[in-house]
């Protein structure tokens, strides 16, 4: 006997078999991938110009903030506390040193019995040197020969050194070639203090240090005028009071540089 035949049905199974591509389609898919490809890489530069962009942006304002903060450290420039006073002790005995000698004319008469041409003699030597020695120690600093700082205080020794040396001397001859040495280095003072303050104050800063030097400046010269004028006619300690006022000056300027 034969099985009953089967109430179901089935369904073959489905062969799927790879369709060959010919050239034409290879080249057509590629022709279709490329447009998509294409839009990617333009994807991928847009997204980088943009994050170059923004990079660019931050360094320049990054720049631009640094420019600002230099720019108010330059105009906030002053020189520091000890640099000041010791200029403002420089003007000072500059001015004091510059009256000395006109103020103990009456004494150095005398004295030692010089003349008023003698005096004025002495005023002119020291005046002339000065004007000859100020140029050239302004080219020694400018051509970094010497430096600014060994220039002030090899003058204020040598000055202060010079003047003590004065007070010892009876003679005209000895005193006019001591005077013009005190005038050239004297001369080594005011343009070396100037350059100095140019180069550690910003413009705004300059005309308050410049004026506080003037000042100190003129201080100096009352001073030296109430000194040299009081206590030139006077003996100190039997010592004649003009020579104990070249000892006090010179020493303090040896005592500064």
């Amino acid at each position: 006997r034969q099985p009953p035949p089967a109430t179901g049905l089935t369904r073959p199974a489905q062969i799927t078999m790879a369709t060959p591509r010919t050239p034409g389609a290879l080249a057509a898919a590629q022709e279709a991938s490329e447009p998509e490809s294409a839009a990617g890489e333009a994807g991928d530069r847009g997204e980088g110009n943009l994050e170059f962009a923004v990079e660019s942006n931050e360094d320049v304002s990054a720049n631009s903030s640094g420019a600002q903060t230099a720019a108010s450290a330059e105009e906030g420039r002053s020189p520091g506390v000890r640099l000041l006073a010791l200029l403002v002790l420089v003007g000072g005995l500059e001015g004091a040193d510059g009256v000395l000698l006109p103020c103990v004319f009456y004494p150095l008469q005398r004295d030692l019995g010089l003349s008023l041409n003698d005096l004025a003699l002495m005023s002119m030597v020291q005046a002339l040197a000065g004007n000859v020695a100020a140029p050239m120690w302004g080219i020694l600093a400018d051509r970094g020969t010497l430096k600014r700082r060994t220039i002030i205080i090899t003058g204020c020794i040598i000055q202060g050194l010079i003047t003590m040396v004065l007070a010892a001397v009876d003679d005209l001859w000895p005193m006019l070639v001591l005077r013009a040495l005190n005038g050239a280095m004297l001369a080594s003072l005011r343009p070396i203090m100037s350059g100095i303050v140019a180069d550690v104050t910003s413009e705004g800063n300059r005309g308050k240090v410049y004026g506080g030097m003037g000042i100190a400046m003129n201080i100096g010269t009352m001073a030296g005028t109430f000194v040299g004028t009081n206590m030139g006619r006077k003996r100190i300690n039997g010592m004649q009071g003009w020579r104990v006022a070249f000892l006090i000056v010179g020493g303090a300027s040896v005592l500064v540089g």
